[in-house]
């Protein structure tokens, strides 16, 4: 008996040729002599596991890209400017300033999270934050005072939530697509109205830190309507009485004083009463209206502007919201810390703690140990032309003279590059239109308000106002028209919905002089 060595196997087949031959102990064995390179694929598979020891199969590897491709957000970069396409040789010098700071930054201050630094356009090219504002006056005087230039920003765009709600955009449009496309998220919102108020004469900046979920979603719908409707009361005439030097003297006041200081008691404890009831309704209200618990609180990341005192004789210095285009104190509770902030010629970090948000924080951006500046001016930190770079203990310096700059220049003048954006432009077509489609609705607290542009409505009507006796704007309960250029000359309807009453006012130019009725 001898012990098998395997399946056995034809002579030859397919062209391979089978040889017996005895090895050095007097076993014989089957030696396969392979004629080509397909053997695995002429044997049956049962041989093939029989004869060969399998391999295990390599299952692939999916890995994201080491070097993913440049975000463009635009359709056709080459349509773009040059500026807008590529670099000059000082931004590069520039952006290699700027990478040396944040290394530095990061190493010395590694609990901190990052700062926006050098974000891509909408070329997929990366700036620096301070060449992308772009100080512009355009020539509508309206946009002279900053109410009005942030209220038609809030107008003229619709606003787009960050995503992530935690992270720094990687993208910071130019303002001239912000203004373009007539969108864009709280940074694009930030960065085109700074360019504006910077244009006009204010000492403005874009702020980049944190805020509360209702501040990054824009909701409105807590805060108390601006539009409030006057109320319509019937106008009587007052006759003033005429002091006479001859007058008839009144007679003698009888009254007894304790009666009267008991009256007034009584007056007392019933006003007291009413504020104790006034107080639980509020509180009660309160409670309703409090928003629910938000588990990104204090990490959703959002942007706004600073206006800071000394120009345009502003008094003090306020954060205005630039997606609403409402003012807001420096130490408004919604603001819930800083990271840095910047203009068209510097780029602040803010030092300072922000436990309290920002109730706190002093605005002195002279102050170098609340506020670590990159570039540091010769005269003014906020005011010289001539400007070094501080890199947080080491300074690098580029000489504007030279044609081809290089590292290696330092301990030289440095000027920041001009802003490679374009200037900024709003032609009158769209700044009569101001809202995207030529209507915006808002909703504040138990009030709808609806805006449309001039001469977009057949009735003429530019602003409606509806409040509602629930929070779920359902129950309407009064409605104020706003109207121009009408022929009748109609400005103000109010409808009060319980009564079914009409109230109408008139600009002066009626024929029949007529000033108001009432329906």
């Amino acid at each position: 008996m001898t012990d098998p060595v395997g399946p056995e196997i034809p002579n030859n087949t397919n062209g391979h040729e089978l040889t017996h031959e005895t090895d050095n102990d007097g076993e014989e064995f089957t030696n396969i002599n392979v004629e080509s390179s397909d053997f695995q694929t002429t044997l049956t598979n049962e041989q093939q596991e029989d004869i060969l020891p399998s391999k295990p199969k390599l299952q692939p590897i999916i890995a994201p890209d080491m070097f993913p491709p440049p975000l463009v957000t635009c359709d056709n970069p080459e349509d773009y400017p040059e500026s807008y396409r590529k670099n000059s040789e000082k931004e590069e010098l520039i952006l290699t300033f700027v990478e040396n700071f944040r290394r530095q930054y990061h190493y010395i201050y590694r609990d901190r999270k990052p700062i926006l630094l050098t974000p891509l356009n909408e070329c997929g090219v990366p700036k620096f934050v301070c060449t992308t504002i772009q100080p512009t006056m355009l020539a509508f005087s309206e946009l002279f005072q900053w109410n009005l230039g942030a209220e038609f920003i809030a107008d003229h765009l619709n606003y787009e939530l960050l995503d992530p709600a935690h992270e720094l955009p990687k993208t910071l449009w130019s303002p001239t697509k912000v203004l373009a496309d007539q969108r864009g998220n709280c940074f694009d919102y930030a960065n085109l109205l700074c360019s504006l108020l910077i244009g006009a004469g204010y000492d403005a900046y874009v702020v980049s830190g944190y805020a509360t979920r209702e501040v990054c979603y824009m909701d409105t719908t807590r805060l108390p309507n601006p539009y409030a409707k006057k109320k319509h009361e019937e106008r009587m005439e007052q006759i003033k009485a005429q002091h006479k030097k001859y007058t008839v003297k009144p007679p003698k006041d009888l009254t007894s004083k304790y009666d009267a200081y008991m009256h007034q008691r009584r007056l007392d404890q019933i006003q007291a009463e009413k504020n104790r009831l006034q107080e639980e309704e509020n509180k009660r209200i309160a409670e309703i209206e409090k928003p629910l618990p938000d588990p990104l609180y204090g990490i959703r990341v959002h942007a706004w502007v600073l206006v800071l005192p000394g120009k345009r004789e502003v008094p003090e210095a306020f954060f205005i919201e630039s997606t609403t285009g409402h003012a807001k104190a420096t130490n408004d509770p919604e603001y819930l810390g800083i990271e840095s902030v910047w203009n068209h010629q510097n780029l602040w970090v803010n030092m300072q703690d922000c436990s309290n948000g920002c109730e706190s924080l002093q605005f002195d951006l002279n102050d170098q140990a609340r506020w670590e500046f990159m570039f540091t001016y010769s005269t003014n930190l906020r005011g010289a032309v001539t400007t070094s770079l501080n890199t947080l203990g080491g300074s690098a310096i580029l000489d504007e003279e030279e044609e081809k700059p290089t590292v290696e220049t330092t301990q030289k003048d440095i000027e920041l590059p001009p802003s490679w954006v374009l200037t900024l432009n709003i032609t009158p077509k769209d700044f009569q239109k101001r809202y995207p489609h030529s209507r915006k609705t808002y909703f504040y607290k138990k009030t709808r308000v609806e805006k449309y542009a001039p001469y977009s409505m057949k009735d003429g009507i530019v602003l409606k106002v509806s409040e509602f006796a629930d929070y779920d704007f359902k129950e309407l309960i009064y409605v104020t028209q706003k109207h121009e250029h009408r022929h009748d000359k109609l400005e103000i309807r109010e409808h009060d919905v319980r009564t079914n009453m009409v109230y109408e006012n008139y600009l002066p130019g009626r024929s029949d002089h007529l000033k108001g009725k009432r329906l």
